[in-house]
C-alpha cells in the first residue's frame, strides 16, 4: 500500500477516503488548464490586496510543470521545497532524508526556481530533518499550532475525521505556546545563523473543508478572523495555509481576511516565509542594554522599540495598549525602578533565554527592589507574558516585528499536483 493511500485510510477511514477521491477529480484537470486558472485567481487576489504568498511544491511536480511554476514565481510568489515526492520524510532514516532532499534541490535548481525553505508533506518531520535543513541554511515551516476557533458543533459533527488528522499533525496548543518563529542552534558545519522554524496555524483548509465539511466562505472567514484577532492581540504570527486547488471555495474568505489584516492599526506585517526567516535571524542578533540611566538598543533602524511607563527624554508615540513607540535607539530614563526585568539567581537559563529572546533586558539579581518586574521562578511562556502585560512596571522592549507592526501574517499553501495525472502518480509515490 502506498503512503498516500495509507494516509487517506488511516486518517479518514475507507469510506471517506473514496469520497475524497471524488472531490480530487473535481479539483484537477487532465491538463494544466484548471490549476493554472486557480493559481492565476489566487495571485490576482493577493496582488489586489498588496500581498504575496509562499507555495511549497513537490520537486517531481515542479519538474513536470517548470514553465508554469516559473511564471508564478514571476508574479512575486516564493516557492519552498515540499519534498522530492509527496511522502512523510520522517519515515526515512537520515541517509534517506539526505538523498530525498538532495534530489529535490537538484530539481529546483534545474528548473531555475529559487528556494529558501521546506515544508514537510503531511506536516511531518523529525530531528534528522532539522539537522539537514540547518546545514543547507533552509528554514522549516512544518511545525503546527492549533487555535480553538472552530464552533464546537462543527467539530462534534465530524469529530472522528478531525481528530485523526490533528493526531497526525501533533500540533502545539495555542493556549500554552506562542505562535512565533524559533531559532535552534546551528550544527558545527553550518554558517546560516541557526534553523528558523516557522509554525503553521491550524485549522488549515484541509481540516476545515475536507474534515469538518465547512465550505461556506463566510464561515471560513470567521474562523480565520478568529486566528487573526488572537494573534493580533498577542502580537504573534498567523501562517494561513490555503492550498491553491481549494481557492474557488475560499476566494471570498481570502479576500476578506486580507482586507481585515490591512485595516489594523498598529499594522499587521505581511511576509513571505523567507522574509519571516530573514527577519527572525536579524532580530536574534539585536540586544537591549541598561547602562546607568540610559537604554541602549543595538538593532536595525526598522526594529520596533516600545516602552511602557518610562519617563524619558525623547518623544514617544502611542502604539498598543499602555505601550508607546520610540524612534530613538539611545534614550535616558528617570524612573525609580529600572525599565527591565530582574530574575532570581535560581531561575533557569532557558527561562532567561526566553525573556531575552522576547526583547527585554534581563538582570540576574537578588535585589528585586531595583526592578518593578521580577521573577522568583520559571513560568511557561504564555503565563510569563501575561504577567508582564498585567504589570504596570516600567519596561523597555525590542518588539517582535519591524516597522511598528503589532503582529505578522503570511499566506502559504502546498502544491502536490497540477493535473489529475500528477495526483495518480502521487498515490504511487512518484
Amino acid at each position: 500500500m502506498s503512503q498516500a493511500i495509507k494516509h487517506a485510510v488511516v486518517t479518514r477511514g475507507i469510506g471517506n477516503a473514496f469520497r475524497r477521491m471524488n472531490s480530487i477529480i473535481g479539483r484537477y484537470g487532465l491538463t494544466e488548464g484548471k490549476m493554472k486558472s486557480k493559481l492565476h485567481r489566487y495571485c490576482t487576489i493577493l496582488k489586489r490586496n498588496n500581498c504575496t504568498a509562499t507555495f511549497s511544491i513537490t520537486a517531481v511536480t515542479l519538474k513536470r510543470h517548470c514553465r508554469l511554476i516559473r511564471s508564478i514565481q514571476g508574479k512575486g510568489i516564493e516557492f519552498a521545497i515540499h519534498g522530492n515526492v509527496h511522502r512523510d520524510i520522517s519515515a526515512l532514516n537520515r541517509q534517506g532524508q539526505e538523498k530525498h532532499l538532495n534530489e529535490a534541490m537538484n530539481r529546483f535548481n534545474a528548473c531555475n526556481i529559487n528556494f529558501y525553505g521546506f515544508r514537510g508533506p503531511y506536516l511531518r518531520y523529525n530531528r534528522d530533518t532539522e539537522n539537514i535543513l540547518s546545514r543547507h541554511g533552509l528554514y522549516n515551516s512544518t511545525s503546527t499550532i492549533l487555535w480553538n476557533v472552530v464552533p464546537k458543533i462543527d467539530i462534534e459533527r465530524n469529530n472522528e475525521s478531525y481528530e485523526k488528522l490533528v493526531n497526525l499533525y501533533k500540533p502545539l496548543n495555542s493556549g500554552k505556546c506562542l505562535s512565533v518563529p524559533t531559532i535552534k542552534p546551528t550544527i558545527k558545519d553550518n554558517n546560516s545563523g541557526g534553523l528558523v522554524s516557522i509554525p503553521v496555524s491550524l485549522p488549515d483548509d484541509e481540516l476545515l473543508i475536507d474534515r469538518l465539511n465547512i465550505i461556506d466562505s463566510d464561515n471560513i472567514y470567521r474562523i480565520w478572523q478568529g486566528i487573526l484577532n488572537k494573534t493580533y492581540e498577542r502580537g504573534e504570527l498567523f501562517v494561513l495555509q490555503l492550498h491553491p486547488e481549494r481557492i474557488e471555495l475560499c476566494a471570498g474568505a481570502l479576500e476578506q481576511i486580507l482586507r481585515e489584516s490591512a485595516s489594523k492599526n498598529p499594522p499587521v506585517a505581511t511576509f513571505k516565509l523567507k522574509e519571516i526567516a530573514d527577519w527572525w535571524r536579524d532580530r536574534h542578533r539585536f540586544e537591549i542594554r541598561i547602562e546607568g540611566s540610559h537604554i541602549n538598543i543595538d538593532a536595525s533602524r526598522n526594529a520596533t522599540i516600545i516602552l511602557r511607563n518610562v519617563k524619558t527624554d525623547v518623544t514617544l508615540r502611542e502604539w498598543f495598549g499602555a505601550w508607546e513607540r520610540s524612534d530613538a535607539h539611545r534614550l535616558a530614563f528617570n524612573n525609580r525602578t529600572f525599565p527591565a526585568i530582574g530574575v532570581s539567581p535560581g531561575v533557569s537559563e532557558d527561562f532567561i533565554k526566553f525573556l531575552r529572546g522576547e526583547g527585554f533586558f534581563i538582570d540576574e539579581t537578588a535585589n528585586r527592589e531595583k526592578y518593578g518586574m521580577y521573577f522568583e521562578e520559571d513560568m511557561d511562556a504564555v503565563n510569563a507574558l501575561k504577567a508582564i502585560e498585567s504589570s504596570t512596571a516600567p519596561l523597555a522592549r525590542i518588539w517582535r516585528w519591524p516597522h511598528g507592526a503589532r503582529s505578522a501574517f503570511c499566506i502559504s499553501g502546498d502544491i502536490d499536483s497540477i493535473t489529475i495525472w500528477d495526483y495518480i502518480l502521487r498515490i504511487f509515490g512518484r
